[in-house]
């Protein structure tokens, strides 16, 4: 299971997973496969990042 967090949405590093070619390879000799489902929530209110828009 692949698990991010997006702390800042204009963050270019925070969009997207990325994988190494050393860890492609890797997957790619063992025979495994990979399945990424990945869904982005942000609230706009929410301007300290944990949940609560604060006041």
């Amino acid at each position: 299971m692949v698990v991010q967090e997006l702390t800042d949405p204009e963050d270019p590093r925070q969009k997207g997973i990325f994988l190494g070619a050393p860890l492609l390879a890797w997957l790619a000799e063992a025979g495994a496969s990979l399945d990424i489902d990945q869904y982005v929530y942000y609230d706009c209110d929410d301007q300290r990042g944990d949940g609560d828009p604060g006041q």
